[in-house]
């Protein structure tokens, strides 16, 4: 057992040394060559590419790392190469490359194949390494495509040359577009693809060239790609693009600017030119008459660049005498393409005389809220079809016709010549302009036409009087309707007050020798009254409201009845006097004033809730205005009129007649009207300071103006006065009544 353990060692061990040994010492052969100095021992890294064409230089780049900055390397080749300008042959001929780390070598391959190199670097120590190298080398051929041109219409085909330079190898091409266009080749037109290419044979010579005719795919592409692919027999590849255009034909189009020139007026042609592609330059050239663009003058025959852009171009032509036509040609040219596009165009200008329009209102003045009649007239002299637009440019009318309302702003239609009639609505009253803006579609010209109309203000009026008349007038007193309810014949109807259009009040007392009182209030216009008897048996002389809920009825004794709910109910407010109480006025909401006999003036400075009493003269006061918080006014029935310019605190005596004064109106802080009860009419328009006199035959008893020049006055016997002249003139108003009219209220729209 011993002696056989021990041979077993014995074998093992001269196996060791006869196969692993050997092995060792192959393996450190190979990863290290043997070396003269183990200490300075290389690396040697190479970076190629190992696909090469044949005749086309590539770079082999050799890096090198070693432990001895001093070793100088070189290098054996099997192959040509270039390094530092020096070529060496591949006969092994050494290549001193120095003590680099990093070495570029230029390797141009001569033939086809796979060539095998083998690179032997070494160093001065005696170290050195071998590599062994397999190239793929491919015959060499180029493809270059060239064109006479950028752009390319879609009517036309392209002319596109194909030079093939190849290394002198005889070999078969074929070709196929990449984007499968469509191309004519040897009088064949056909699409060319990978999967059915284009034969073009054998060349023999070095540089080959062949042409085809390209035919537009799609129109509007710019920058297309035209790729097309050539194959030779051993499978390489080569490609090559060319880069255009392809434009759609330009669109040219004349509009005229106007369909039918004026005679005597520049003509302007518009030449609409497009391109979806927008590039370019487009030229213009009038053959037959001289023209304008851009305000130069041009000859006939001249030829203008238009620029780049698609654009509408205006050229302005001259028009002759009317009926005499003219027939102007011009070209178009367009030289982006292979070929330029020349647009031939023709067209005729016709001048005809500007159409005439006018305007004639029935009435140069009507009254605010009623209609007025405007005759429209438009008139062409040519017989030719054409539409009017009239644009109602008037801020302050509305115009109707064929029941339809054309407001400010607003345009209605018209065919050929028109004389019509449209009904005018004033928005306000006063002076106002019609102004029309009449536009024709056949010439293409804007007339604006206007007229001058006075509107007279709409006056709503309410006139009261004895045996309980209550006339109303909705058109300033043209026409009266009497509107008093039934049963209040027997009672003197005193003052009338509205407070807007609906609202308003009546106060008055009995005729038949009672002492009944009578307070009306309508809602409606007067369309129905509703009544409240006897809340007080004084006679009630005047009424007024300060708001539409307070209001006050004064009258005989001192009687001041108060209202806070819009005349519902009615409260009796002590005023501290027994003197008849004649009329009431109220600065604003919390100051006023009440006039009476014997020179009573009762004022508040609280809204009426109480009154505090004086006395400013010995005259009956019959009536009172104030036209500023600080300036009023008092008439007296001696004819005296009072001034206070203090708000009442002092009063003077400014003006006096031999006359009961009764009614007064201030329109405005400066201009004022004052009626007696003999009829005279006095007028001041400097505060009061100086009043002119007018006598009118009858006895006036009430005044009211409504603006500074409309005014009326109501009088005994039915009489009602009306100026629209600020009182220089004065006319009657039928009033269709004889009873004593007494007091008169109104209210203002425009």
């Amino acid at each position: 057992m011993f002696i056989n353990i021990k041979r077993y060692i014995y074998l093992i061990s001269r196996l060791f040394l006869l196969f692993c040994i050997p092995t060792l010492f192959a393996i450190s052969c190979k990863k290290t060559p043997p070396t003269k100095n183990d200490t300075n021992s290389f690396s040697v890294v190479l970076n190629t590419t190992y696909n090469l064409v044949t005749n086309i230089p590539d770079t082999i780049f050799l890096s090198i790392a070693g432990s001895n900055s001093s070793a100088n390397y070189r290098l054996n080749a099997t192959i040509p190469l270039q390094f530092n300008d020096q070529s060496f042959n591949g006969d092994n001929t050494p290549i001193l490359l120095g003590n680099s780390n990093r070495y570029q070598l230029i390797y141009k391959p001569q033939s086809t194949g796979i060539v095998p190199a083998t690179l032997i670097i070494s160093d001065n120590y005696g170290n050195q390494i071998s590599e062994k190298i397999n190239f793929n080398i491919q015959s060499y051929f180029a493809v270059n495509l060239r064109t006479n041109f950028s752009n390319l219409l879609q009517t036309d085909t392209g002319n596109i040359l194909i030079d093939i330079v190849t290394d002198g190898t005889n070999r078969n091409y074929k070709l196929y577009t990449y984007s499968n266009d469509t191309i004519i080749y040897n009088n064949t037109k056909d699409v060319y693809t990978q999967s059915m290419p284009l034969n073009l044979g054998i060349f023999q010579l070095p540089s080959n060239r062949f042409s085809f005719q390209y035919i537009p795919k799609l129109p509007n592409q710019l920058n297309y790609k035209f790729v097309v692919d050539i194959i030779d027999d051993l499978g390489n590849d080569r490609s090559d693009t060319l880069l255009f255009n392809l434009l759609d034909t330009i669109n040219t189009q004349i509009m005229r600017t106007p369909p039918y020139p004026i005679v005597g007026y520049n003509d302007t042609l518009l030449i609409n030119i497009n391109r979806p592609e927008n590039i370019g330059a487009y030229y213009f050239t009038s053959q037959n008459a001289p023209f304008i663009f851009n305000n130069i003058f041009y000859s006939s025959g001249a030829t203008i660049n238009l620029g780049v852009t698609n654009n509408i171009y205006p050229i302005v032509y001259a028009t002759s005498l009317v009926g005499n036509t003219q027939t102007i040609n011009f070209t178009v040219t367009d030289s982006l393409p292979k070929t330029p596009i020349i647009k031939r165009m023709t067209t005729t200008i016709q001048p005809v005389e500007l159409y005439t329009v006018s305007i004639v209102p029935t009435s140069p003045s009507f009254i605010y809220g009623t209609l007025d009649t405007l005759k429209l007239k438009i008139n062409q002299s040519a017989n030719i079809n054409t539409v009017y637009t009239v644009t109602n440019n008037s801020p302050d009318l509305q115009l109707s016709y064929n029941n339809k309302t054309y407001n400010p702003g607003d345009t209605m239609r018209f065919y050929n010549n028109v004389n019509v009639n449209i009904l005018l609505f004033p928005l306000r009253s006063g002076n106002i302009k019609v102004v029309l803006n009449v536009y024709d579609s056949a010439t293409e010209m804007n007339q604006i036409v206007q007229t001058n109309l006075t509107v007279l203000p709409l006056d709503y009026i309410w006139v009261v009087g004895d045996n309980g008349t209550i006339l109303k007038s909705t058109n300033g007193g043209i026409l009266w309707n009497a509107i008093a309810p039934n049963g209040i014949s027997n009672f003197d109807l005193t003052s009338a007050y509205f407070i807007n259009i609906d609202t308003g009040y009546v106060v008055g007392v009995a005729n038949d020798g009672t002492t009944n009182t009578i307070i009306l209030s309508t809602v409606d216009g007067g369309g129905t009254w509703t009544t409240q008897n006897n809340l007080t048996n004084n006679r009630l002389k005047a009424v007024y409201f300060n708001s539409p809920q307070n209001g006050f009825a004064v009258g005989d004794l001192g009687t001041i009845l108060s209202t806070n709910n819009g005349g519902q109910s009615w409260a009796i407010i002590p005023s501290n006097t027994l003197q008849n109480l004649s009329a009431v006025y109220f600065v604003n909401a919390q100051i006023g004033y009440i006039v009476g006999a014997a020179g009573t003036l009762l004022t508040t400075t609280n809204g009426g809730r109480t009154w505090t009493t004086q006395t400013i003269s010995n005259d009956s006061l019959t009536g009172i205005q104030f036209v500023t918080p600080e300036i009023g006014f008092i008439t007296n029935g001696s004819g005296a009129i009072l001034k206070t310019v203090n708000a009442g605190n002092t009063w003077s005596t400014i003006a006096v007649i031999n006359d009961a004064l009764l009614g007064i109106s201030f329109p405005t802080t400066t201009q004022g009207y004052i009626c007696s009860a003999l009829g005279y009419i006095l007028k001041s328009v400097d505060q009061g300071n100086v009043w002119i006199f007018q006598k009118y035959i009858g006895s006036l008893n009430d005044i009211l103006f409504t603006d500074v020049n409309n005014g009326y006055i109501v009088g005994k016997n039915g009489l009602i006065l009306k100026t629209t002249n600020a009182a220089n003139s004065w006319y009657q108003l039928n009033s269709n009544t004889t009873n004593n009219l007494s007091s008169i209220s109104a209210i203002r729209i425009k």
